[in-house]
């Protein structure tokens, strides 16, 4: 990591969080959030244009996803009492990350994201519909991540689990619906209401961040 003096070529600081990763996904044990964090800030003040720093960023985000982990989030998840179904899974890396550090996490997706997926990433990701991967795997808590903005999905997903199961959500927004500029990018406003009613707020986790992303993984219980 570079020094609080000295900026890293924003093209190095880019492969630095990406090295990383893949160090990750060959079964390394996970950092602290403090490690991740510091890296990102790095390449937010890398050497280099507002357009280069954007499109490194691209490239964290197209082949990761925007649930970063951290240790405390990954423990968390590998520790469920029951196995997880994932949903939205896109590339299947927190998934991976999650079952190399002992959890149990079926990957699903909507659509074939293999084109996206960094060549360290090897689990399976199936291709479902949210809610028919839920109803296939009935005894399984459900780790949704970055449900798409404006979309009904997270609410048909949240009527669909029975009660006593845990529902790990991961987004940029507070269990009231807002974030620090008042407007979340993921799910839609009804969710939260529907989510303030449907369960019980157990745990929430601040991860490490995208820039303009904020990550929390919550845990409910469905009441």
């Amino acid at each position: 990591m570079a020094s609080q003096n000295e900026k890293l070529p924003v093209d190095q600081a880019a492969k630095e969080i990406v090295g990383r990763f893949e160090a990750w996904l060959s079964g390394r044990p996970v950092d602290p959030r403090s490690a991740v964090q510091s890296m990102i800030d790095d390449l937010l003040g890398a050497a280099g244009t507002d357009r280069q720093v954007q499109a490194a960023c691209t490239q964290v985000e197209y082949g990761f996803g925007c649930a970063l982990p951290c240790a405390e989030a990954v423990a968390r998840l590998a520790g469920s009492d029951r196995s997880l179904i994932e949903v939205c899974a896109g590339t299947g890396f927190l998934a991976q990350i999650v079952n190399q550090a002992g959890g149990s996490v079926t990957a699903t997706n909507i659509a074939n994201l293999a084109s996206y997926r960094n060549r360290h990433i090897t689990i399976r990701v199936d291709e479902a519909e949210a809610v028919a991967a839920v109803r296939a795997y009935p005894g399984h808590d459900v780790l949704m991540a970055w449900p798409p903005y404006s979309d009904a999905m997270a609410s048909h997903v949240l009527h669909s689990l029975r009660p006593g199961l845990t529902l790990y959500f991961i987004g940029d927004a507070l269990l009231c619906g807002e974030n620090e500029s008042g407007v979340p990018k993921v799910a839609t406003p009804a969710f939260f209401h529907e989510l303030a009613a449907a369960a019980h707020a157990k745990e929430s986790i601040n991860m490490p961040g995208l820039p303009g992303y904020r990550n929390f993984l919550h845990v409910l219980e469905i009441k």
